[in-house]
């Protein structure tokens, strides 16, 4: 599926949340897998207004490490491992402050996809 496709996909999902279209809330998958949850992975398992955050997030960072030269891909994900430590969990369970860097790291990470694709 195009990138195009997936986010088009991802803010109908939204829109559905937030019209009060009757959807399923489907935690991310890595919520089952991490057993000891710090206070934003437990809120962002827990509140399905940051779970559609969190998986649109990802989808646009697999768009966006996908396309880069293999020398460039471990400085993404290192960068996104200290975003993950320092940005999002120092957010704790503040679902405003979660929402809030969430949004702005899924920018960065369209951004960087956007360039990759001249």
């Amino acid at each position: 599926m195009k990138r195009t496709g997936c986010i088009l996909a991802a803010a109908a999902f939204s829109f559905g949340l937030s019209t009060g279209v009757a959807f399923a809330f489907d935690p991310p998958p890595w919520c089952e897998l991490v057993k000891n949850k710090n206070a934003a992975e437990n809120a962002i398992c827990t509140t399905a207004s940051l779970a559609d955050l969190d998986n649109i997030m990802n989808l646009t960072y697999a768009f966006a490490v996908d396309p880069l030269p293999a020398a460039q891909k471990p400085i993404l994900k290192a960068s996104q491992a200290d975003w993950l430590k320092q940005t999002r969990n120092g957010c704790g369970a503040d679902h405003a402050c979660l929402a809030r860097v969430m949004k702005i790291r899924t920018a960065t990470l369209d951004d960087i996809h956007a360039r990759m694709h001249f």
